[in-house]
């Protein structure tokens, strides 16, 4: 079987190379200024962990400041599990608490899902290396090696990758999606390709990017919102032909288009860092506020036809509406990349919708139920790290950190992922036991080899952990943990070998039966069920957003927004977890499920949108009382093919059939039996014709969301 590596953009590689240098060297730093203590143990395993598993990105004081924090935090858990090893007890019920607690962190993404596991790893290593409050000082001079000389390893050699390759890709699709309006508003043919290539290069740069949540500050968070925001309109641009059919006649639409593709052009400038001045949507905005006066004027006036055909001119200037809608919330999220002062609109006749704004430990807080897969999986992490402390303590392993290690290393989110994980492990544990023999039993009395074979196992160590099969990286890993202990208690001992292997095969033993006892199938299930509890809540949100706007505001609440906004963010972790996961098709699954998450994104502002201006007018039911009827059947359609999105997610095979909405031959018909003459009940009608077509876009979307078969 030939062995394939896969290391886009050669991060892997970069990484190794770090790794190796800086481990080597502060393991050599610990062993010489502390000889004969467990420094060497916190140097090498925590600078692995630094520089291998926590790779931070963003700009070099991003980096610094995100390794002076996980610094900081390891001091803190190295003391924590240095008081807590007194007792057998005590070290058992602080290490749930503590890997439990570093587990659900996790979940803010960015620096803390960089930070967190190797806090864990460092939190284990010194509670179980630990025999008496005198080896703590030791611990954290190894750590502080360990620190030391990640920052400047980390910042001069091979530096990473960071969120720039998100801003150009951002840039390049607001560039496409300008040239695509300024061709329409000069009556050219939207030509789809480059539309298509953007939105795949941005989903690439996003998905393919292990920094692109660098952080919790409210830049990077305007960033992923501005990803997500642009691979919507850029995929709705390219579904069905609104796009690319004529332009509407409706006054002002065409100068509208123009001054949307001029706002974008501002906006790529802006990210590019070669605008003059500040991008500005305020001539959108003037021209969707007159648009929707032209349209009021269109349908009262027989200068453009009959009543039906002037309904007809209305519903067809829409898709380039919601364009200019869509590149104002994109204006403004630019803005907030750029860290510049919100640009004053006119809201005085229609609102204008904000982009969400990202609450992460209001998010977090969100999670704090036992449906949410963070936590389950944080319970499970915590109660599988405590069950293997008490084994250790209680059959006094030898190297027992080794099997929280093990754990560490298996414990996935499934039952059944977790058995093969774990048989995986094993072989290759196995494997790298029997490479460690042969080196041990000719190298063992040559110092200076065996620290040049040090430096290479670490590269293969950190090299093959995400780049080839998850077996390679544990005999791999395993190869480094022999090496590494023969060199830090010279002269090397076979045993070594023994320990090792028993060890893993005790923590993979563990993982498994508490993968198997706590939600063997609860966790992966439970990112699905955050995928359809998405769907259904924004699909009462727009329900309830419709009757607002029918009979009267009072439905849609401050409270339901919020946990709207939450359950989408929820949404997304299936996209991370896809990601995380070391299947074969995890980058495929990744990106249906980014899709999946896209089209949820098109459900949620849809419902928003209507939400914030159903209170602008008077309610339909009370001024035209014929729009009611085709409005709640457009919406009955839109959810019925949501509730299809629902079942395929569920796994349901049979296919319902969900007509598309019709309404605007309902609401053409209405149009000949109504005075729109009166500016309130053209209004209406306006209002009811664009409504429809929110909630038509809404339904394309449920129709279409590309869920992805269940995984083998």
């Amino acid at each position: 079987m030939r062995l394939r590596f896969n290391d886009p953009g050669r991060v892997g590689l970069h990484r190794a190379v770090r790794a190796a240098i800086g481990t080597t060297a502060a393991l050599v730093l610990a062993l010489t200024l502390l000889p004969g203590t467990p420094a060497g143990v916190l140097a090498s395993f925590g600078s692995i962990a630094l520089l291998g598993s926590a790779d931070f990105g963003g700009s070099a004081r991003r980096r610094i400041i995100s390794l002076l924090a996980t610094g900081f935090a390891g001091v803190v858990v190295i003391a924590i599990g240095g008081l807590a090893a007194g007792s057998v007890w005590s070290i058992v019920a602080v290490t749930f608490v503590v890997t439990g607690i570093l587990a659900f962190l996790v979940a803010l993404r960015g620096t803390f899902a960089s930070a967190c596991p190797a806090l864990t790893k460092v939190y284990v290593a010194s509670a179980m290396v630990t025999t008496s409050l005198s080896d703590v000082p030791d611990l954290l001079a190894g750590w502080g090696i360990a620190v030391a000389v990640a920052v400047p390893v980390t910042l001069l050699i091979l530096p990473r990758r960071n969120l720039a390759p998100v801003r150009q890709a951002c840039i390049g699709a607001l560039r496409a999606l300008a040239s695509a309006a300024h061709n329409r508003s000069q009556g050219r043919v939207m030509d789809p390709a480059p539309i298509d290539a953007a939105r795949t290069h941005l989903r690439d740069s996003y998905l393919g990017n292990p920094f692109r949540a660098a952080g919790l500050s409210r830049t990077d968070r305007a960033l992923q919102v501005l990803v997500g925001q642009l691979e919507a309109l850029l995929t709705a641009m390219t579904r069905g032909t609104a796009y690319s059919s004529p332009m509407s006649v409706l006054p002002d639409t065409a100068d509208l288009v123009a001054a949307s593709a001029t706002a974008l052009d501002a906006q790529a400038r802006a990210l590019d860092s070669t605008a003059s001045a500040p991008p500005r949507v305020a001539p959108v905005v003037d021209l969707w506020v007159s648009q929707w006066a032209s349209a009021v004027a269109v349908l009262g006036s027989d200068e453009y036809g009959p009543p039906p055909e002037r309904v007809r001119i209305v519903h067809a200037a829409f898709p380039d509406r919601a364009f200019a809608i869509s590149v104002v919330r994109l204006g403004i999220l630019v803005r907030r990349v750029l860290r510049l002062v919100p640009e004053d609109l006119d809201e005085t006749a229609h609102s204008i919708p904000q982009p969400p704004l990202a609450h992460p430990w209001r998010d977090l807080a969100s999670q704090v139920t036992l449906r949410s897969p963070w936590m389950r999986t944080a319970l499970r992490t915590g109660v599988a790290l405590a069950v293997a402390v008490l084994v250790v303590e209680l059959i006094g392993l030898a190297h027992g950190f080794w099997v929280a290690l093990g754990v560490i290393a298996t414990l996935r989110m499934d039952g059944v992922a977790t058995l093969r994980t774990s048989l995986l492990a094993v072989a290759g544990t196995f494997a790298g036991a029997l490479i460690g023999y042969v080196l041990l039993v000719t190298e063992a009395t040559h110092p200076v080899l065996m620290w040049i074979a040090l430096v290479l196992v670490i590269f293969l160590a950190v090299y093959t952990q995400a780049t080839t099969a998850y077996v390679v990286g544990q005999a791999a890993f395993s190869l480094f943990v022999i090496v590494a202990f023969s060199v830090i208690n010279w002269p090397p001992q076979l045993k070594t070998i023994d320990d090792r292997f028993i060890d893993i095969v005790v923590g993979a033993a563990i993982s498994v039966i508490v993968a198997l006892l706590m939600w063997p199938r609860g966790v992966a299930a439970g990112l699905l069920g955050n995928v359809t509890d998405a769907i259904r809540q924004g699909c009462t949100l727009l329900s309830h957003a419709v009757e607002d706007l029918l009979y009267g505001p009072g439905r849609v609440t401050p409270a339901e927004l919020t946990e709207v906004s939450a359950a989408f963010t929820r949404s997304r972790e299936v996209v991370e977890a896809s990601l995380a996961s070391r299947a074969p098709d995890s980058a495929t699954r990744a990106q249906d499920w980014e899709g999946v998450i896209d089209d949820i994104r098109t459900l949620t502002v849809s419902a928003h949108l209507i939400a914030e201006w159903a209170g602008d007018g008077p309610p339909m039911a009370a001024t035209v009382p014929e729009l009611v009827a085709p409005i709640q059947s457009d919406l009955h359609t839109a959810c019925e093919a949501w509730q299809q999105t629902v079942r395929r997610i569920d796994g349901a095979t049979a296919e319902v059939r969900t007509p598309a909405p019709d309404s605007i031959a309902a609401l053409q018909g209405v149009a000949g039996r109504v005075d729109l003459t009166s500016p309130t009940i053209a209004g209406r009608m306006v209002s009811a014709t664009w409504t429809h077509g929110w909630i038509h876009m809404t339904y394309r979307a449920g129709l279409l969301a590309p869920v992805p078969a269940p995984a083998a």
